[in-house]
């Protein structure tokens, strides 16, 4: 009898089995049903046989899969950061970022890869990652891609490294952007991770600023207005005999220092580089000796390379090469090389007279979203007819101005004075002094 009931036993236990194996679960397909990993044990004590089931649930470690984005099972997770920011900044700034590593995940280790980073030569001056942590060494011999060789990727991998670049001064756009692509590399040139193209980073500059001068352009004295201009012989207050005035032209960065174009490090770098000037002068009138309106008189024959305009305007152009040269473009030292020459017959002595000048740039390696920039300046001038003006003269003495006399002695003593000229060149109209 109790052989009899082992045998039944027995076979309630293998159906039992069977049914366990072969009965599919319902699933709704409306529903997300949890997976599981289902394990059967079987035993035997005192010769029965018991069975144990046993599960474990695989979502936690799908989500956890999912979470990290492009780190996939058996893949090394690769992310990167922005350590300069996104806001945009001068290219004399270094911009750097971090590269970071992760192994955990890895199912075979990564012996002999590498990251490549890719970056566009044309706005990039250098592009650098420095050697320590998980950087053995850097190859840079292909223009325009850096790989960076790592030390082998286990799962006990966790390491970061910095990167550092810096754009070309000066002929990188205004508002360009540039975003690396960053990707893992086997040491047969596979692709072991997603490229990572997340990071920005953005270009600023500054306008430039046009200047016009009544002088030479290499001091901002002749920018400044109201000064009196020698305009030729004069007769009963007006200019009879005109001569003339010669108009200079230079483009800045910097209004507080010597009116050269850019010519301060970072000052000229924060700038882009022009590549044409188009300079339009408004010919100035003025009033004259009857108190009618005079317009400023042009010779085509002393102003090559100028044209006069229907609209009372007269215009030049400029254009330079791509190459920058020491401290400025061609186009900008052309501009600096300008001369206007008017002339005013007739006019008024010592009345105000207003010019104005409108520059149009172009420049280097213009993108199709930068547009041209346009600058003005004016200056504000009187003529005189005499190379010396009223206040072009003066005197001093070598005694402190104190006459000693003795008593008991003659009442002479001798005195030492200086008379001092402040005359205007009638060429160059720049003040000299003299004594």
């Amino acid at each position: 009898m109790n052989r009899l009931l082992k045998k039944i036993y027995a076979s309630s236990v293998i159906l039992a089995l069977f049914a366990n194996q072969f009965v599919p679960p319902m699933v709704h397909a409306q529903e997300t049903t949890n997976l599981q990993n289902t394990a059967v044990t079987l035993t035997t004590s005192n010769g029965v046989t018991t069975q144990e089931i046993t599960t474990s649930d695989s979502n936690e470690e799908n989500a956890s899969a999912a979470t990290v984005g492009i780190a996939q099972i058996g893949k090394v997770k690769v992310t990167s950061a922005n350590t300069t920011g996104e806001i945009p900044q001068y290219t004399t700034a270094n911009r750097q970022g971090t590269i970071f590593l992760d192994g955990a995940r890895v199912e075979q280790p990564v012996i002999g890869g590498y990251i490549e980073i890719k970056y566009p030569t044309e706005y990039i001056d250098s592009f650098s990652v420095a050697k320590g942590g998980p950087v053995e060494r850097t190859d840079n011999s292909t223009p325009g891609v850096l790989k960076v060789y790592l030390s082998d990727i286990t799962q006990t991998t966790s390491a970061s490294f910095p990167f550092t670049f810096k754009f070309k001064d000066r002929v990188t756009p205004e508002g360009y952007s540039f975003t690396p692509e960053i990707s893992l590399k086997s040491s047969t040139g596979e692709t072991l991770s997603p490229s990572l193209n997340d990071l920005k980073y953005t270009v600023k500059v500054d306008k430039q600023s046009l200047f016009k001068y009544d002088g030479p352009n290499d001091t901002q004295n002749y920018t400044a207005d109201n000064k009196e201009l020698y305009g030729g012989t004069a007769t009963n207050n007006g200019i009879t005999g005109p001569r003339d005035v010669p108009f200079k032209f230079s483009l800045s960065t910097n209004t507080g220092g010597g009116g050269q174009t850019q010519n301060w490090g970072n000052g000229r770098a924060q700038t882009r580089a022009v590549k044409t000037i188009t300079v339009t002068d408004t010919l100035p009138t003025y009033t004259k000796i009857d108190g009618s309106t005079g317009t400023a008189v042009f010779d085509p024959a002393k102003n090559p390379g100028w044209t006069l305009n229907a609209d009372g305007t007269v215009s030049t152009t400029v254009t330079g090469g791509d190459e920058l040269i020491k401290f400025n473009t061609e186009a900008e030292n052309a501009l600096r090389e300008l001369t206007l020459l008017l002339s005013f017959p007739d006019a008024k002595v010592k009345t105000n007279i207003v010019n104005n000048v409108k520059t149009e740039l172009s420049f280097v390696n213009q993108s199709d979203t930068e547009e041209n920039l346009t600058l003005n300046d004016s200056i504000q001038f009187k003529l005189i007819g005499e190379l010396i003006s009223d206040g072009a003269t003066g005197k001093s003495n070598n005694d402190s101005q104190t006459l000693r006399v003795d008593e008991g002695t003659p009442d002479s003593a001798v005195s030492t004075w200086n008379l001092i000229f402040y005359e205007y060149c009638s060429k160059c109209n720049f003040r000299t002094d003299a004594d």
